[in-house]
């Protein structure tokens, strides 16, 4: 089936018509940097020219959008490393106090420079260090002076994030039009934006994951085993959500050749044993990253009062049908006040704009999950949407933490995009109404 190519934005024809707006935005930049970390100006060119060699590798026809990608991305991080520091420098540009207010940035960039230059306490050890740590001291193989050093280059997998989301719509939708409009969701989400502006492994995952569903749809074996293998070393867990992701990939494809589900359920079957028999095989593999269960253990101080604590200690189907839900709609919105006299980006980021973008997608959202239901025919927006109930399902099962939803967000993206190119009208009262519940009872919880 050829790909259909409609009518793109001016925005996306501007950008790709030329790199005049990109060179403007690289010395725009650079300016910055000087003003608020001069030693980031030789990591923003070193960025560059990996950015460069892997755009020549990967993504040459989406090289604007790319670098594009990079640029808006850089300007947030620089922004925030300054807000940061400005907060909490005994931090040094970071998001404060593990455990706290923080996140585990600290605990990487500790690591990275081996507790060189640190003020505040190290939780960790600075010489058995996380594989993610490892990975980025392999690629910026030169002295770190601020975590906005690592910061710059770590924007790259944020980059990439948008791009794989764009490829991964238009493999499975043959549209580019769609590809493009999930294309800006991405970029423009504020969850994903954050978490991909700090030092943290959730854009690479999310990449490795949306890069890995690409490359099997178009039979490239060796770059998926390449995400294969990141995930296993970086994080684990998030293996599953690709071989999850694969799986349903392979029902739709079953089906659509069969007409039925019966192949793909002896498959599934077939999965499920070998899994429970490997169980113990895949702890000692994962060195004990794997929980002792497949819903993970909630006894820790962490879940207590909060609301995904308490939904994981009702009784099972309940629990996980209800954790399966709230990991479709959080982050709820969230009225943003002080804490310790400041307010927080993560918190703003997380809690209001993120809520505040979804309103906007939601209606598009709720439209394609209906075509998927009601019609027969949707075969492409029934594996989108079924693909982000079965991520949801896992990130409310071995997950329960809200920053890992950064896998499943481009894939509520590519919904909407789908949604909004493809809006069925006849639907359009039912989705109007749905997106107008959810946005309403956010607006209440966010009053009371």
């Amino acid at each position: 089936m050829e790909v259909v190519y409609n009518k793109r934005p001016k925005l996306v024809k501007g950008i790709e018509k030329s790199w005049a707006p990109i060179v403007l935005m690289s010395v725009l930049g650079i300016l910055y940097l000087d003003v608020a970390d001069q030693t980031s100006i030789f990591s923003f060119g070193y960025s560059l020219l990996l950015l460069t060699v892997s755009c020549f590798l990967l993504c040459r026809d989406d090289a604007k959008l790319l670098f594009f990608a990079y640029h808006f991305y850089l300007f947030f991080a620089i922004s925030f490393y300054l807000i940061f520091k400005s907060q909490f420098p005994e931090y040094l540009g970071m998001t404060g106090a593990e455990g706290g207010i923080g996140t585990d940035d600290c605990r990487y960039y500790a690591q990275i420079v081996g507790g060189k230059g640190v003020f505040y306490t190290i939780m960790v050890s600075t010489t058995d260090i996380y594989s993610y740590s490892i990975f980025l001291k392999f690629i910026y193989p030169f002295e770190v002076f601020t975590p906005l050093n690592i910061v710059v280059v770590n924007l790259i997998f944020a980059a990439y994030l948008p791009i794989y989301v764009k490829r991964f719509a238009v493999l499975l939708t043959r549209n580019n039009n769609i590809g493009n409009t999930a294309y800006w969701f991405t970029l423009l989400c504020p969850f994903t934006l954050y978490f991909g502006c700090i030092i943290l492994r959730e854009s690479f995952t999310a990449v490795m994951v949306i890069a890995g569903l690409c490359y099997y749809l178009q039979k490239k074996y060796i770059p998926l085993a390449v995400c294969v293998f990141f995930l296993v070393w970086i994080r684990f867990g998030t293996l599953a959500f690709l071989i999850c992701g694969i799986i349903m990939l392979i029902r739709f494809k079953l089906k659509r050749k069969t007409h039925t589900d019966l192949y793909f359920v002896l498959v599934f079957v077939l999965i499920i044993v070998a899994f429970y028999f490997s169980f113990s095989f895949l702890q000692g593999f994962s060195e004990e990253k794997l929980e002792d269960s497949v819903i993970r253990n909630i006894d820790s101080a962490r879940y207590d009062e909060s609301t995904i604590g308490a939904i994981m200690h009702l009784p099972f189907p309940v629990n996980v049908i209800l954790s399966t839900v709230f990991f479709l709609f959080i982050p709820l919105l969230n009225i943003p006040d002080e804490h310790f006299g400041h307010y927080l980006v993560g918190g703003v980021f997380q809690g209001f704009f993120t809520p505040l973008f979804m309103f906007f997608l939601w209606n598009y959202i709720f439209n394609a999950s209906l075509q998927a239901i009601t019609d027969k025919q949707q075969d492409t927006a029934k594996q989108i949407l079924f693909i982000i109930v079965l991520f949801a399902l896992l990130l409310g099962t071995i997950s329960l933490q809200s920053r890992h939803k950064t896998v499943l967000f481009p894939f509520l993206c590519i919904l909407a995009a789908y949604g909004k190119e493809k809006y069925d009208k006849h639907l359009g009262d039912a989705s109007v109404f749905m997106a107008t519940g959810v946005i309403c009872v956010q607006l209440l919880l966010a009053i009371i």
